[in-house]
């Protein structure tokens, strides 16, 4: 209250010292008192910025400090740091003192200040109340007068219904920080009722119902008010609206006095289907839709909606609002709202297939694209203008998270419309090309895209699963790859600029063109970067190398030396040969030699069958069961789809048989010697037993050649196909394509199991045979040192038993061999059937 009278007082003297009143009852001057008080009351004024005002002054003091007026400076700096903190208007009285500085730098001297300040040291004075009442007495008349309350009135005596009730003062310059009452702000911007208008819509509600149920007749200017009303949604006297289904039928007993009954059935029933079709769209605009691109299809709709319901109001405005005469037809309003309808009714089809579709969860999308192509077609402009916003909007929103996959490679495992399906988000690295993701298929084995988009399903997931690899590889080039890829959404501009114009080409051409460019400038570079991470950075061609010097004697001394090794234990150690921990040394210590092989250790392992004591099996069987293995990298894994080469293992375990053949063969021509040495004469058998050792040494040559050049053959044309292969998927059918064809060549298949077995057989025959001669061997020493002369050369039968067995086993391999040559036409099988067949000659 002392405030107000403060203001009212101040005021005053204000006002006298302007404008001079003859006397106090001056009418003029009153009324520019309390205009101008009033407005004091109601003014809003911002706070003052006390960072604006901290920021000046110490520009002031960096001022200062610059043209060398450091005492000012510092004096200055001073006693800002004297300041208190908690001082509630102390940037207002800086402001004040800032905007009253006139030249500073010029006109300050700091005696002055120094002693301006002495003068003002003191004891301050204690305020009192009777202070207070001496200057501001509470008798004057103005402080009790009733004042006008505006916005920020002070309002202390009003309590909360009143406050809310009182009429409020918007001000456009409010800028205080207090937090304002969002009820009393909100009531300002309400418009009013008109309380005639809403009189005159009960009146004329009153008037339809009474006439209805008389059956009297109704005016035209009435059914077309009603009928547009219902068209734009709302309930109606004159049509029953079903509220879930939205479906709209005229009343009963509708008579018009110019129309016959008939007539005004027709025109009631047709506007009635159109609201109902206008009802469809306009409650699937408001369902609540989990997908994307519906919802954005949703929202391009609701402006078709929004501009139709436009065109009925400036139907509706001829009759509101009339600046000339005007004639109510309702067939003529008919006429003028089909037109505009046109569009909406194809949008209506379009939702009551989707709605309707079992079969593809693109239906709304294809079958707004089949309905433009159709417009198009037909020369339907104007709804093909209407259709192509609601396509190119929602198949914008469906080719955003498209355009994710194909540009990072990820994809979101909830979103219901992806192509692209993760599978196994923790599968094993060497597993990530093949198991991680796969494409999403329909019902019938088509692409999970819409029908005008499947074309370019493969492609899409092709690029996609590329960045996919690479962001896992993390290689150098990922960086180089992503920045260069076009993160966006197609550009539709020409598309939406072929809406209101013509052009040559068909819309599904056009949008064809547009996709592929748009993939094509996405997918750029990426191919290449990932063969060159894979065949160089992660060694895939050094791997594919490594296989044959590893399995396959590219090494010959190295497999040579394990081979011997390995044998020795075999003889002279039976019991201790089959330790995997030192087959698995002896192995990287000389098959593992080659740098080539660094990063790929090596590990054997023998198979619990070999250790059935219950039967006794020859070295071959026992070899059989030994397997030498490595673990690929992961990255070849991808190519390979194995953790190792099996086939290559099969190969060794073979190639380690012929070795074992080969080697006892060559003991026994030492043996030979020997004999020839101590001038013994050659025998029946014994002749026979070195035509055996002849023809079985040529079999074993030619097994072991074939084996060694075919790998060695086969893996130059992998690592040359690789190299020329265009993608992952391509590498992956080469390497695929090599396997079955070394696994064939080699009589490695389960297929082929008969001609293996032959294979092993003659190669146990050698080792039978070399039980045979060394037992030949012998008796030939000890006839020479008894001196029996007439001794008979013992086993004869069982020499030509071998014989026997192994012309037996050589035709069956050899006939073998033409049948798989004659159905495969594998080259390195026919050559292996003429050489052994050259043998039995």
């Amino acid at each position: 209250m002392a405030h107000a009278a403060t203001i009212s007082r101040l005021t005053d003297d204000l006002v006298r010292s302007i404008v001079p009143a003859a006397n106090d009852d001056d009418n003029a001057h009153n009324q520019i008192r309390d205009s101008a008080v009033k407005q004091l009351r109601t003014a809003n004024r911002a706070r003052t910025n006390q960072f604006e005002v901290q920021s000046k002054l110490s520009g002031l003091v960096e001022k200062f400090a610059v043209l060398n007026r450091d005492d000012l400076s510092e004096a200055l700096q001073s006693r800002l740091d004297a300041l208190p903190e908690d001082a509630r208007w102390l940037p207002e009285i800086l402001s004040l003192l800032l905007n009253l500085s006139d030249r500073p730098l010029e006109r300050t001297r700091l005696g002055d200040v120094e002693a301006s300040t002495q003068s003002f040291a003191g004891e301050a004075e204690t305020l009192t109340w009777e202070d207070l009442l001496d200057d501001d007495a509470n008798d004057d008349g103005d402080l009790w007068a009733d004042v006008d309350r505006g916005y920020h009135s002070s309002g202390d005596d009003l309590t909360g219904d009143e406050e809310i009730d009182s009429d409020l003062t918007t001000s456009t310059q409010a800028t205080s920080v207090v937090e304002e009452d969002v009820v009393t702000r909100a009531r300002s911007f309400v418009q009013p009722l008109e309380e005639d208008a809403l009189d005159s819509v009960e009146t004329l509600h009153h008037e339809i119902k009474d006439a209805l149920d008389s059956g009297s007749s109704i005016s035209e200017l009435t059914l077309v008010r009603e009928t547009l009303s219902m068209v734009h949604g709302l309930l109606t006297n004159l049509y029953n609206m079903d509220d879930r289904s939205g479906q709209v039928a005229p009343k009963p007993h509708l008579k018009l006095a110019t129309a016959a009954i008939s007539t005004l059935d027709d025109a009631t029933t047709s506007f009635a289907e159109i609201g109902s079709s206008i009802n469809v769209l306009r409650q699937w605009v408001r369902k609540e839709q989990p997908v994307a691109y519906i919802q954005s299809c949703q929202g391009s709709m609701q402006k078709l909606i929004s501009g139709f319901d436009r065109q009925l109001a400036s139907i509706e405005q001829a009759y509101v609002q009339q600046a000339e005469d005007v004639v109510v037809s309702l067939l003529s309003v008919r006429a003028r709202v089909e037109r505009c309808l046109r569009p909406l009714m194809c949008l209506a089809e379009v939702v009551k297939a989707s709605e309707n579709s079992t079969i593809s969860p693109f239906a709304l999308l294809e079958g707004l694209y089949d309905q433009a192509c159709t417009a198009e077609l037909s020369g339907d402009q104007d709804t093909f203008a209407s259709l192509l916003p609601v396509l190119l909007t929602g198949l914008k929103t469906y080719l955003r998270p498209v355009s994710r996959w194909i540009t990072s490679g990820t994809c979101r495992a909830t979103d219901p419309s992806s192509l692209v399906e993760d599978r196994d988000p923790d599968c094993d690295p060497g597993r990530f090309w093949h198991d991680r993701y796969a494409m999403r298929s329909l019902a019938d084995g088509l692409p999970y895209m819409p029908a005008f988009l499947r074309p370019r399903a493969g492609r899409v997931f092709a690029l996609g699963k590329n960045q996919a690899f690479l962001r896992v590889l993390r290689t150098e080039h990922d960086d180089d790859c992503e920045s260069d890829m076009n993160t966006g959404t197609p550009d539709f501009a020409s598309l939406e600029h072929y809406a209101h114009g013509h052009s040559f080409l068909p819309f599904s051409q056009l949008l064809d063109e547009t996709l592929d460019t748009w993939l094509a400038a996405t997918s750029k570079d990426s191919t290449p970067i990932l063969r060159r991470a894979l065949l160089e950075d992660h060694g895939l061609l050094k791997t594919y190398s490594s296989l044959t010097s590893t399995f396959c004697s590219a090494n010959g001394r190295a497999f040579q030396e394990f081979a011997e090794t390995l044998f020795w234990s075999l003889d002279h150690k039976p019991k201790q040969w089959k330790n995997e921990f030192l087959l698995t040394e002896l192995a990287n210590n000389t098959l593992g030699i080659s740098n080539i092989t660094a990063d790929m250790p090596l590990t054997v392992r023998v198979d619990d069958k070999s250790n059935d004591g219950n039967l006794v099996q020859s070295s071959m069987q026992q070899l059989q069961f030994l397997t030498l293995e490595t673990v690929f990298p992961w990255p070849v894994q991808n190519i390979t789809r194995s953790r190792s080469p099996q086939i290559y293992s099969k190969a060794f375990a073979l190639l380690l048989q012929t070795y074992r053949a080969k080697s006892l063969l060559r003991n026994q021509f030492l043996d030979l010697r020997t004999a020839a040495a101590q001038g013994s004469s050659i025998s029946t058998t014994t002749a026979l037993a070195l035509g055996i050792r002849y023809r079985l040494t040529t079999i074993i040559d030619v097994l072991q050649a074939h084996i060694t050049t075919t790998a060695s053959t086969l893996n130059a044309s992998l690592i040359h196909e690789t190299q020329a292969a265009e993608d992952i998927d391509a590498m992956a059918d080469v390497w695929s394509k090599h396997d079955k064809l070394l696994e064939t060549s080699l009589l490695l298949g389960e297929k082929l199991r008969p001609l293996r077995q032959a294979v092993v057989g003659l190669l146990e025959v050698c080792e039978r045979f070399d039980d045979l001669w060394k037992t030949l061997v012998d008796f030939t020493a000890s006839a020479e040192d008894d001196g029996a002369e007439d001794a008979e050369a013992p086993s004869l039968e069982s020499f030509t038993a071998a014989l026997d067995e192994t012309s037996r086993l050589l035709s069956f391999l050899t006939a073998g061999l033409r049948s798989i040559s004659r159905a495969g036409g594998n080259a390195a099988v026919e050559m292996l059937a003429e050489r052994l067949e050259w043998i039995t000659r």
